[in-house]
């Protein structure tokens, strides 16, 4: 039958257009529908192996790009903190990253009505702070980012920071693709029992080509990634139920010599982590008694959960004392299953504190009145872009500072 034919014939052509529009429309509900899927992290079977997408190697050289290989680096960070936010925008140029401010929050700007059940958070610094991750994470799902670093405004790294997060990335894409987020095996906590990261990677070696290239070059099917933190325990404290997996980097270009690290929560001297060989990197699964929310990535599926659990179920702690209950099952002294989290000894990255009076230090908490510091530091980080800012600017290059230089025997 002719176009033209059918042109003649109204009954037809409103029949044809029907059929058309329909099948248009299904079209792209089920465009919609795998995009969704995709989004919460559910994958349909064509996408699991990408044969026209990028290998293994390629994926993890996105941990090179302007997002450090997440969608979205953001900064929690007072408007009023010109100070914060006119040296991130340096030090991360410098390192090759582009960050995003999310407003802080004072606490007097949240009313009363819109805390979850038992506020028992407090009406100080830590309930202002508490909603500035809310509002991140709450910008993360509502749109859609697949993957964010959340930071708080005062962090600082070494100017190495990509290739340590390309280890990182391949300790932790390479064990999430072995044994999968649900099967990750137990390692005891002693030095000779961790797996060697130099293992894992012979293991990848020979398996890549038999495993799904992962969506984030740090694996897919994590929720939280703690890469700055004030300290982790490494000995047991967990439920049967409960796994942990060490990963343990010899890294002696970029750790600083064990009798160097530093951690600011109370545990026995010496720290356990000091049984380690000297300069080495532990990268953990499912960590215990973390502290300190100084920067953390979430997944979206990550931050849908942390956005229900630690922003409309709770909010009794401190945030960071929260995030440690949801990577390790524990709420109001109840158990539930961990979620997805790898954390990582020394800290990628740590809390900076300036020159000058340290009542700057912190707008959670307050510092003692009238003490001056005569000049920067961050502890657990060799070599500070911080610290090192007006020597990469320098032309012709100067000498990079180093805080806990290489000397032998350490």
């Amino acid at each position: 039958m002719s176009l033209q034919h059918i042109l003649l014939q109204p009954k037809l052509l409103l029949v044809s257009v029907l059929i058309f529009l329909a099948i248009f429309s299904l079209h792209a509900r089920l465009g919609t529908l795998r995009s969704a899927y995709a989004t919460i992290g559910v994958q349909d079977d064509d996408s699991h192996h990408e044969p026209d997408g990028p290998d293994w190697q390629a994926r993890l050289a996105d941990v090179q790009n302007s997002t450090l290989g997440f969608q979205k680096v953001f900064a929690i960070s007072l408007s009023e903190r010109t100070d914060h936010r006119d040296t991130l925008a340096l030090t991360s140029a410098l390192t090759g990253f582009e960050v995003d401010f999310i407003d802080g929050v004072k606490p007097s700007d949240i009313s009363e009505k819109a805390m979850p059940p038992n506020p028992g958070i407090g009406d100080g610094g830590a309930r202002g702070a508490w909603r500035g991750h809310m509002n991140a994470l709450r910008k993360v799902v509502a749109e859609g980012i697949g993957s964010a670093l959340i930071a708080e405004e005062d962090f600082d790294w070494d100017i190495r920071l990509k290739n340590q997060l390309q280890d990182f990335a391949k300790a932790s894409s390479s064990f999430l693709s072995q044994f999968g987020t649900d099967q990750v095996p137990h390692y005891a906590e002693e030095a000779g029992e961790a797996i060697e990261y130099s293992e894992l990677l012979t293991w990848f070696q020979d398996n890549q080509n038999s495993i799904p290239v992962p969506r984030s070059p740090y694996g897919d099917g994590w929720d939280v990634l703690w890469l700055g933190n004030c300290g982790m325990r490494l000995e047991a404290r967990r439920q049967d139920w409960q796994t942990l997996a060490i990963v343990r980097h010899n890294d002696s270009a970029t750790v600083p010599a064990n009798q160097y690290y530093s951690w600011d929560w109370d545990r026995p001297d010496p720290h356990p982590y000091r049984s380690y060989p000297n300069r080495t990197r532990l990268y953990l699964s499912q960590p215990t008694d973390g502290v300190c929310s100084i920067a953390y990535a979430v997944s979206q599926r990550g931050a849908r959960k942390l956005l229900l659990e630690l922003g409309l179920e709770r909010a009794d702690k401190a945030f960071d004392l929260m995030l440690q209950d949801f990577c390790q099952g524990g709420w109001y002294g109840g158990l539930a299953e961990p979620h997805a989290c790898w954390g990582v000894l020394p800290s990628l990255f740590d809390s900076y504190r300036a020159a000058g009076p340290e009542t700057k230090d912190s707008d959670i908490v307050d510092g003692e009145a009238g003490r001056v510091r005569d000049s920067g530091y961050v502890l657990n980080i060799q070599r500070s872009v911080r610290l090192n800012a007006r020597k990469l600017l320098a032309q012709p290059p100067e000498e990079i500072f180093d805080q806990y230089p290489y000397a032998e025997g350490t």
